[in-house]
């Protein structure tokens, strides 16, 4: 598959960046703020009165922190894979920081892209990689702050949680990472380490609610894949 060239990068930016704007995350004024650029600037280039220049494609992406994985689409990422990982797949990454109390990361509209062996990926269903929150201590010495994990999100193992993984648990809208295991109607949650922020050990069950709270199973650590 032929890599797309920068007139068509430019095209999916200003894209990009309207659709931040038409939902609300960021303003034109705030765009023209924080790329130093002026506002009639940055109107005209996202209504396409101005060509997107690569000085100012560059100052936008780095401002933002858009990663430029979020410009190409899931083919063209597989199909510019490393040469080093020749059998390497792409897999996003949840927005967010997993763990510590802290709000559960979502699936982003554009996501950060990470490659990972296809091997490592067999048998996962929706899998996709997390940080482990800096105030996670929760699962420590096994997980580290910041570490980098692979989840699995196959309802089936969601459904049938045992003592033996880490899993990601969502409660009250937090995100947590422990060990659990369903007990009659309720989850029943173990740490192995005292942390500031942990799940109840009891979490009571309405019908259909378990997929809601347990997330995902942990299957990968990276540290080498640590995130600034």
């Amino acid at each position: 598959m032929a890599s797309p060239g920068f007139g068509e990068l430019a095209d999916r930016l200003v894209r990009y960046l309207n659709e931040l704007v038409r939902r609300g995350e960021v303003s034109e004024r705030g765009l023209a703020r924080l790329s130093g650029f002026s506002q009639p600037h940055i109107h005209n280039v996202l209504h396409g009165a101005r060509a997107l220049k690569i000085s100012t494609a560059d100052r936008l992406l780095e401002t933002l922190a858009i990663p430029m994985t979020a410009l190409f689409t899931a083919e063209e990422l597989a199909g510019g894979t490393p040469a080093a990982h020749p059998l390497a797949r792409p897999v996003a990454v949840l927005q967010g920081a997993l763990g510590g109390g802290e709000t559960f990361p979502r699936d982003a509209a554009h996501p950060a892209i990470e490659f990972l062996p296809g091997r490592t990926l067999e048998g996962l269903i929706q899998p996709a990689l997390a940080q482990i929150s800096a105030f996670e201590r929760s699962a420590w010495p096994t997980l580290w702050p910041r570490d980098m994990v692979l989840l699995d999100r196959s309802p089936h193992r969601r459904r049938r949680p045992d003592l033996e993984s880490f899993y990601a648990v969502e409660w009250e809208g937090r995100g947590y990472v422990c060990r659990c295991r369903r007990m009659g109607k309720a989850l029943l949650t173990v740490t192995d380490n005292e942390g500031s922020a942990e799940p109840p050990s009891r979490i009571e069950l309405t019908p259909g609610t378990l997929l809601e709270t347990v997330r995902g199973v942990i299957v990968w650590v990276g540290r080498d894949l640590e995130r600034q």
